[in-house]
């Protein structure tokens, strides 16, 4: 990806591996001022269809662990990630995930289901605060100076190419969203994503 990278893994020792126990693992990685970690277990040796794992990051950007996962988030200032990835076969469930940013925080749970030729998304989120101010290139300090009054939402953007590699399901409650001047309370929201046409 062009951005350098460190990664350390840890295990049991090879020579002690048995199926008659579970394997376990714990692993480090950094790349443009994020950084990974957790550790998890393998219930059967070498074999990845099956893991469990908890896992935590921070850094400078969300977006920025794109170099260390491969996946496009969206901007955001200073942050730490919190959560628990558990997979079986090819169902892939992240629980107690925990988001903070600046003032605005996220929790709640993705699961994937990639045994169809689409992968289903099954997205529920909740959030106590969410600021637009804590997301796109300005809240992570990327943005060009501009003058005037903050816009009332924030320019951050989603990638659309994103859209058409899977469907989804989305479900997400809020206590209080914070725009430039207004606030609301209880802001819950539901939609699908299918075919590339979000509802």
């Amino acid at each position: 990806n062009g951005h350098p990278a460190s990664f350390e893994i840890k295990s049991d020792p090879l020579a002690s591996a048995s199926h008659q126990r579970p394997y376990h693992f714990s692993y480090n990685e950094r790349s443009s001022g994020s950084h990974l970690a957790g550790e998890g277990v393998l219930p059967r040796p070498f074999d990845f269809s099956a893991m469990e794992s908890t896992f935590e990051a921070g850094g400078e950007d969300l977006q920025d662990l794109y170099y260390l996962v491969g996946l496009h988030i969206i901007n955001t200032g200073t942050y730490r990630l919190t959560g628990k990835l558990e997979r079986d076969g090819l169902h892939f469930n992240y629980s107690d995930l925990s988001v903070h940013s600046g003032q605005s925080d996220m929790r709640g749970s993705v699961g994937v289901d990639s045994t169809r030729t689409r992968p289903q998304l099954d997205v529920r989120l909740e959030s106590h605060v969410f600021r637009f101010a804590d997301i796109g290139l300005r809240a992570a300090g990327r943005a060009l100076p501009v003058s005037g009054p903050p816009l009332l939402l924030s320019q951050a953007a989603l990638n659309p190419a994103g859209f058409q590699k899977a469907d989804a399901a989305i479900a997400v409650h809020i206590d209080q969203v914070e725009l430039a001047r207004l606030r609301l309370q209880n802001v819950a929201a539901k939609g699908s994503l299918d075919h590339g046409v979000l509802t």
